[in-house]
């Protein structure tokens, strides 16, 4: 079963609602999945710790280097390779936290998909056996309708929480017999969180709050930082500037590596030569 979404005005079924269409929905397919689905998150995943690593090495490596010649400076006249690499360093020095939230953010992002089957799995699917001595309710036409489900969720929330998403009874994220609800909180860190309530879809009493595990947690709080959507436009000018910087760092470094096999070859090829 695949999810469809409807104009509520009219009830006639609109786009998919990913935006996949536009050049930022692509771009966004491209970054998140690589087009390969879940598995392409795990790729992604795979790929940030490859980053993680090579910020690791690169601190170890710069660390004895600082020692001997003051940060930041850039050593003119000795030789394009030179300069290269101070520059390497002394720009990678000044985006090296922001690489780190970037990366670590984007290596627990990759695996949104598997946390989320193993949510359900677990607490979900314990949550389906302890209600299935319950008898079901017709999951297409519930005795309690949306309005009530949305009233006694509201009503049963704490201040600033708020209904965002309810799912229908007999689906894999709820029972046969109950709403799943999820709650969002209005401002600070808990507008990334969500609670879980069941409402009962025949009674409509607030059968159980679940708890979001540790993990999950640190997923849905990985993704404001990550994409820098949590402070505004300052936050996403200072993302962007510092984006700029990483992929000079990235093609200086590369620059390096291509120019120090050169060299290699070149003074290979002279001692095979004498």
């Amino acid at each position: 079963a695949g999810v469809h979404f409807a104009d509520l005005a009219s009830g006639a079924l609109t786009s998919d609602g990913s935006g996949s269409q536009t050049l930022t929905g692509f771009l966004l397919e491209l970054h998140a999945q690589w087009f390969l689905g879940p598995v392409g998150e795990l790729v992604g995943a795979l790929i940030a710790l490859l980053v993680l690593i090579s910020l690791v090495s690169g601190v170890v490596v710069y660390a004895p280097y600082v020692k001997r010649i003051a940060l930041g400076v850039l050593r003119r006249g000795r030789g394009a390779r030179l300069l290269q690499l101070d520059l390497h360093n002394f720009v990678g020095v000044i985006v090296l936290g922001w690489l780190f939230v970037v990366t670590l953010t984007g290596f627990l992002l990759g695996f949104s998909t598997v946390a989320l089957g193993l949510w359900q799995m677990t607490a979900l699917e314990a949550n389906r056996e302890r209600f299935d001595v319950l008898e079901a309710v017709d999951a297409r036409r519930p005795p309690l309708e949306l309005a009530g489900v949305f009233e006694q969720a509201n009503t049963a929330a704490d201040p600033g929480w708020q209904v965002s998403t309810v799912i229908f009874p007999g689906t894999d994220f709820s029972t046969p017999r109950h709403y799943t609800v999820l709650l969002t909180g209005g401002e600070g860190i808990e507008q990334s969180l969500f609670r879980v309530l069941l409402v009962d879809a025949a009674t409509g009493d607030i059968a159980e709050s679940l708890s979001v595990p540790v993990y999950f947690k640190a997923i849905l709080l990985s993704e404001p930082l990550h994409f820098g959507d949590y402070g505004g436009l300052p936050l996403k000018i200072l993302w962007t500037a510092s984006t700029l910087m990483a992929f000079f760092i990235t093609a200086n470094g590369a620059w390096l590596w291509w120019d120090r096999r050169r060299r290699t070859g070149r003074r290979s090829r002279r001692e095979v030569s004498a």
